[in-house]
């Protein structure tokens, strides 16, 4: 799975792709637990770790979880985090990374996605408004997707 924009690849991370994650780690933090810590996350199908390079180079990335639940047949995605580089905004970076999920729930089969925000994190709440998330109260945003199934 992956996707391209505006010489921007964009893929999901997976086991075996620790030199590629532990770039990504770097724009995070500078001590996120070392290449051994990322193999297991990558391990894990649950933990979704997407990231967009540009000529190799990590630009941004998303990172989500999938959620089971006891009352629903199907899993749901929980979009935790994600970033862009300061150099990058506004290219569509945010929104490929976001659509990439969306395709991922699809092709998963997922119930729904979402992601929460502050009001106040304007780069954020433009960026879910503008990828078809819903707002569902006035406080504390927490944007709801469609279902995908």
């Amino acid at each position: 799975m992956g996707v391209s924009t505006a010489a921007v690849t964009i893929d999901r991370l997976t086991e075996g792709d620790e030199d590629t994650a532990q770039a990504v780690a770097e724009l995070l933090c500078a001590s996120c637990g070392g290449r051994e810590k990322l193999a297991r996350f990558l391990a894990n199908p649950n933990n979704v770790l997407m990231v967009a390079r540009q000529d190799d180079v990590p630009v941004g990335f998303a990172l989500a979880y999938v959620l089971e639940r006891f009352d629903s047949r199907t899993p749901m995605l929980y979009l935790h985090e994600i970033d862009v580089s300061t150099r990058h905004h506004r290219e569509g970076i945010g929104r490929a990374l976001v659509e990439e999920l969306r395709r991922l729930c699809v092709t998963e089969q997922y119930s729904k996605m979402f992601a929460m925000t502050n009001r106040s994190n304007t780069p954020a709440v433009r960026l879910f408004e503008s990828t078809g998330g819903i707002a569902t109260n006035s406080d504390d945003v927490m944007y709801r997707y469609k279902r995908f199934d």
